[in-house]
């Protein structure tokens, strides 16, 4: 089987410091990657290459087979990636920030857009406070509403860093629980520190 995701040789540097050196990389449709290491170790550096968003210095990344940069805007509509911390815009309440969102990262129409935030938002509970503003909902909620974005955009990969980080046991396994439900075949790569989340949840 082709691999879905393959990184060859790759490198890069950050602030002329080598953070990744001659990386090889393949996982196949459905592989499910957690990345451990210390902090500061290049974890959130890999995640933003394999979702496109930075660039590398030398090797390749391919996504089913294509050439992979952060000019590929076609192709990182197929990933989703979930940053480490929370990325709403104050300024904006729930709603605005999943609208801006969807309408950024998907080729989909606005009533089609509404009806993702309505399912979605029901879901995980939180259709009652869509008209919030990011600072008055709190912070381990915001985080549940993020990763819903997954759930609505549905892609064929998902990039998580620390994806649970902030969530009560309960959360997280109703997260993983809902993902290996919903996103059941996608090709997850995730960074985590949770050890019984990395041997549950990654093969």
């Amino acid at each position: 089987m082709a691999a879905s995701i393959f990184l060859k040789s790759i490198a890069k540097k950050i602030n002329n410091e080598i953070v990744i050196a001659d990386l090889d990389l393949g996982l196949q449709k459905g592989d499910r990657l957690t990345i451990i290491g210390a902090n500061n170790s290049g974890k959130t550096i890999l995640l933003k290459i394999i979702a496109g968003i930075i660039d590398i210095d030398s090797g390749e990344v391919f996504i089913d087979g294509k050439k992979l940069d952060s000019s590929q805007y076609s192709l990182r509509e197929s990933i989703c990636y979930i940053p480490e911390y929370i990325d709403f815009d104050d300024d904006l309440n729930i709603y605005e920030n999943l609208y801006f969102y969807l309408r950024l990262n998907m080729s989909i129409s606005n009533n089609d857009i509404k009806g993702l935030i309505s399912q979605w938002s029901k879901t995980f509970k939180f259709e009652k406070i869509l008209d919030y503003k990011v600072n008055k909902v709190s912070k381990s909620k915001l985080r549940l509403i993020q990763l819903c974005r997954a759930f609505m955009h549905s892609p064929d990969f998902l990039i998580l860093d620390h994806p649970t980080k902030g969530l009560d046991p309960e959360n997280k396994t109703w997260f993983w629980k809902t993902l290996n439900s919903v996103l059941k075949d996608r090709t997850v790569v995730c960074s985590s520190q949770d050890f019984d989340e990395i041997e549950n949840y990654s093969n």
